[in-house]
């Protein structure tokens, strides 16, 4: 999951997927893009919020091996320990692990590392896709799968199971997440991700075709989520 302190890279992200659509896009626009997209007037705005945040170290350089395809984010990976667990299996399938590694956490809302990646939505555009995986937690503060479809002027659809996350101890737990991909997606970005402390595991991920009749999941809750407007005039109570 990336933050504004991510606004370079995303540029450049989308700069390689619009080229890929025979889409030109100068460095500078793409800049300008990304940072309307975190709700900024212009680059030189965001440009000044990222210098103002606190820059963190690069990850450890005794980090474990990252599964290929992989790589790591967050807003403190020097906290963190992320990569293959030598030690820690689902089945016979080898688990990457997010692991806080008692470092003080810095004092911002969002204390997080992730293992994710992106593609191109290819085949998978105009469709309904779902994401899968196995998730554990060891004294975790919440432990999260997520996916984000995004397009040329933003997100388009976005799941981090805010409201289903692993907390504290778990054992292998099935995750899933089921999105539609519209037409003009240009690429999708999925992972896991442990936010604050404790560690967090991940095993077997696999993409697949959802069934058209299966609802889309949300980062909002069903729960939360009615039918019609309820309860306007504060006359019922939950007590």
């Amino acid at each position: 999951m990336r933050t504004f302190l991510d606004a370079k890279l995303m540029a450049k992200t989308l700069r390689d997927l619009l080229a890929q659509k025979d889409h030109s896009l100068s460095h500078s626009e793409a800049l300008e893009i990304v940072a309307q997209q975190f709700g900024c007037k212009n680059w030189n705005i965001l440009a000044a919020k990222i210098g103002e945040a606190t820059v963190f170290k690069p990850a450890e350089p005794n980090q474990d091996p990252l599964p290929a395809g992989w790589h790591r984010f967050g807003t403190c990976l020097d906290c963190y320990i992320t990569g293959l667990d030598p030690l820690v299996s689902w089945q016979d399938k080898r688990a990457a692990v997010i692991r806080h590694n008692g470092k003080s956490l810095p004092d911002i809302r969002e204390r997080y590392a992730t293992l994710m990646q992106t593609f191109v939505p290819g085949r998978w555009a105009g469709k309904k896709i779902a994401l899968s995986a196995m998730l554990k937690s060891s004294e975790a503060e919440s432990v999260q799968m997520w996916m984000r479809i995004d397009g040329p002027q933003g997100v388009l659809k976005f799941d981090n199971m805010m409201y289903r996350p692993l907390l504290g101890t778990t054992d292998w737990s099935p995750a899933r997440i089921v999105l539609s991909v519209p037409p003009e997606a240009i690429s999708i970005s999925f992972g896991f991700f442990l936010a604050g402390t404790g560690a967090a595991w991940a095993s077997n991920f696999a993409i697949s075709e959802a069934v058209a009749t299966e609802s889309e999941t949300t980062s909002t809750g069903d729960a939360m989520i009615h039918s019609a407007p309820l309860n306007l005039d504060f006359s019922e109570t939950t007590g």
